[in-house]
């Protein structure tokens, strides 16, 4: 305890460099070396995390601020990330089932994506033209084997687009029907 009180750090960063994955430098692409971010957590043992737990579980930088408030006994506004303290702790309930994740035309428009993942998979479809990735993450972690082709992963990848097609389905884009994920569409920087 820091003068009797208890303490919480987090290291962490906004974004990846990439640093020539892909062919890319920088961020604003869904690739591992741009999305996959250091995300540590060390606590005062008056907090009870369990000690040395790694976890594969999809978490984003919108979890700090539930966390923060659930460690401090507070209730949270609503916001979008979820509290990761069961978790700290050791508990095994999974914290959200897929993490979306998302960048709009920037830089251009063909770099414009969505993606889903479970921390096992990774889909990303690029709203431009419609491009489909899909990556095992547990057997190429540098995501260098795209397993859209492959008829065994014909079900997972039916599986993510409709799981997407679900996500987006009421964004003003129209990116989505519900069913289905229709590419082409006006996709501004910014909304109005």
């Amino acid at each position: 305890e820091a003068a009797g009180r208890p303490w919480v750090i987090i290291f962490t960063s906004d974004h990846g460099e990439l640093l020539g994955d892909h062919g890319y430098f920088r961020k604003c692409e869904p690739f591992e070396g741009s999305a996959n971010i250091p995300f540590i957590i060390t606590a005062s043992p008056s907090l009870n995390f369990r000690p040395a737990l790694r976890s594969s579980q999809p978490v984003c930088l919108e979890d700090i601020l539930p966390t923060m408030f659930d460690l401090a006994g507070a209730k949270a506004p609503p916001m979008d990330g979820l509290t990761l303290v069961p978790i700290l702790r050791g508990d095994t309930t999974t914290v959200r089932p897929w993490l979306h994740c998302e960048h709009s035309p920037c830089y251009s428009q063909d770099q414009a994506f969505h993606s889903l993942t479970d921390g096992h998979l990774k889909y990303i479809w690029r709203p431009k033209d419609g491009r489909e990735l899909l990556f095992d993450l547990d057997n190429d972690p540098h995501e260098e084997h795209d397993l859209t082709a492959d008829p065994a992963h014909r079900p997972d990848l039916e599986t993510w687009r409709a799981c997407l097609a679900r996500r987006l389905a009421t964004r003003p884009e129209g990116f989505s029907d519900g069913a289905r994920l229709i590419s082409g569409r006006p996709y501004p920087a910014v909304q109005k």
